[in-house]
């Protein structure tokens, strides 16, 4: 209507013969405007809201049944007002495959005089494989968590490297199971684990540990410990 196309057809028949099927069948008046608009744009707020997120923000990334959405605006808004000296954000995002990929979306807005945001600058960078690992790595901990919890006649440990010690090791996890088999007085101090070891091979064991220690070898030697019952006796 407001592109005047009856004005520029008019006398010209060239125009008229293209046009006029959308000049007879075109129901746009001025008179439908407004019953367009109250049939199709007047429905309440609770359309438009739904669209939004629950600060009424408005994203153009397309979260599906997540919560990054909310999360995402939240930081957003917390930079903008002022309570957080960064943005960062952790969240997903649908790619053009429909496939949804984690995003690290970082930005500092620039100020006025004010302290009012004017603009914003700010990065994405991909870390789904990072994410993956990170998944990979509970999951792995997960299992070994219940291998800890369930060894029997036999101690799953890991150790962290201390050649300071004579024993060599501060423990980083260790099953339950030790107090069974070696019965130290701490189970998280490395050096106790051989209280009970026979006098005879105290020496072996502080050699196979330095070997293993500093050569990177497997430590594969047989120790004779007490038992409870030569305690008993």
């Amino acid at each position: 209507l407001c592109s005047g196309l009856e004005e520029k057809v008019r006398g010209n028949l060239r125009y008229l013969i293209r046009f006029l099927p959308g000049i007879l069948f075109n129901l746009q008046s001025r008179s439908r405007s407004r019953m367009i608009a109250d049939r199709h744009y007047d429905l309440g707020n609770d359309l438009f809201f739904s669209f939004l997120d629950p600060y009424n923000q408005y994203s153009c990334g397309y979260f599906e049944e997540t919560d990054d959405l909310d999360a995402a605006q939240a930081a957003i808004g917390a930079h903008l007002s002022g309570k957080t000296d960064l943005f960062i954000s952790e969240h997903r995002l649908k790619d053009k495959g429909g496939n949804y990929r984690w995003i690290l979306a970082r930005g500092v807005s620039v100020r006025d005089e004010s302290g009012k945001p004017v603009r914003m600058a700010g990065s994405h960078t991909d870390i789904t494989a990072w994410k993956k690992t990170e998944q990979d790595l509970r999951n792995n901990e997960a299992n070994l968590r219940s291998l800890l919890d369930n060894a029997v006649n036999f101690v799953v440990y890991q150790l962290a490297p201390d050649p300071s010690n004579p024993h060599g090791g501060r423990v980083v996890m260790v099953s339950p199971s030790i107090q069974e088999i070696l019965r130290p007085s701490d189970p998280n101090d490395y050096t106790t684990w051989f209280e009970n070891v026979h006098p005879e091979d105290c020496e072996t064991i502080e050699k196979a540990n330095r070997r293993s220690w500093e050569l990177g070898v497997p430590f594969n030697d047989c120790l004779l410990y007490t038992s409870d019952a030569a305690d008993e006796e």
